[in-house]
């Protein structure tokens, strides 16, 4: 299950799944970028990648929210 994104720009807490950008983007299903429903300022999805696993790490360790 996907953690909660914050927005860097608005400050919006959303649920990341179902978020991507531009629908039609070529790279659509294989993008790791997401929009904030609020503001739409795109960034990469915090669940994935190298940020999603220091986003556990930090979690697990009950560093951040």
């Amino acid at each position: 299950m996907p953690l909660a994104q914050r927005c860097a720009l608005c400050g919006e807490v959303f649920d990341p799944a179902g978020r991507s950008c531009r629908p039609s983007c070529p790279l659509g299903a294989g993008c790791g970028m997401i929009c904030c429903p609020r503001c739409g300022h795109g960034a990469p999805q915090e669940s994935q990648g190298l940020a999603g696993m220091i986003r556990t790490l930090l979690v697990r360790l009950g560093r951040t929210r």
